[in-house]
């Protein structure tokens, strides 16, 4: 059975089995070869547009539409604002780029610009984080942990500091020896006790320092006893 041929686009086409007589081999065909049809009992004005794709497309007389979908509309807008295609992070960088003097400042080591929330520029801030800055070099984990261990000192606002090798020597005094229990490394892990804790606006200089082991140092907690003292009376009696 031959089919029929659409009156608009000659496509062939099987009709349906109906009572009515279709031309179209679609509604979309029916309707730009009939801009005015009927839906139900009323009268719809409809007309074919162009859109700036080049495609047609259905618009009702009243509609004010010029594109057949959203990314047309899109596409539109960006030819006269190229910014609203971009990510919120990006207008952002754009918008700071453009008025930088509002978010940058002069950076103290080199005097190039910098962030204002910074302290200073990211080549300086690499420079002052690496090499022997860095809480990695040669001293490994133990010198991270000692970066880690003045940072929460920092952040307490204790008064006074003293540096790794100070402790070294002030280990090195005693002979490797925790002064309450009398034991030596490597047999416990000596820890720096503050004589008069951090809680109690105890300073962190070296003089405010003494080696006592793990156990030792959470006996004491935050009691302020002077175990250096002890120790130098027992020496001076030869007990």
């Amino acid at each position: 059975m031959v089919g029929n041929k659409c009156k608009l686009c000659n496509k062939e086409y099987k009709p349906e089995r109906t009572s009515r007589v279709s031309f179209y081999c679609s509604r979309r065909c029916s309707a730009l070869a009939n801009p005015l049809f009927m839906r139900g009992r009323k009268a719809v004005n409809k007309i074919v547009k162009d859109c700036v794709c080049g495609k047609k497309f259905l618009s009702y007389l009243s509609d004010k539409r010029k594109y057949c979908s959203r990314k047309c509309y899109h596409k539109s807008l960006l030819k006269y604002s190229p910014k609203l295609g971009l990510s919120i992070n990006k207008r952002a960088k754009f918008y700071r780029k453009n008025n930088y003097h509002n978010y940058h400042d002069n950076c103290p080591d080199c005097n190039g610009l910098k962030l204002k929330t910074a302290k200073r520029c990211i080549v300086c801030k690499g420079k002052a984080t690496s090499g022997i800055n860095s809480p990695y070099y040669k001293g490994g984990y133990e010198n991270h942990l000692w970066h880690n261990k003045k940072r929460r000192i920092k952040e307490m606002n204790a008064k006074g500091s003293h540096s790794l090798e100070q402790w070294q020597e002030l280990k090195k005094k005693y002979d490797y020896m925790c002064l309450c229990c009398k034991e030596k490394e490597p047999f416990i892990v000596l820890s720096e006790d503050h004589i008069i804790p951090l809680s109690k606006n105890g300073s962190d200089n070296i003089e405010n320092i003494q080696p006592l082991c793990r156990s030792c140092n959470s006996r004491k907690y935050n009691k302020i006893i002077n175990y250096v003292e002890l120790h130098n009376l027992t020496a001076t009696i030869g007990l």
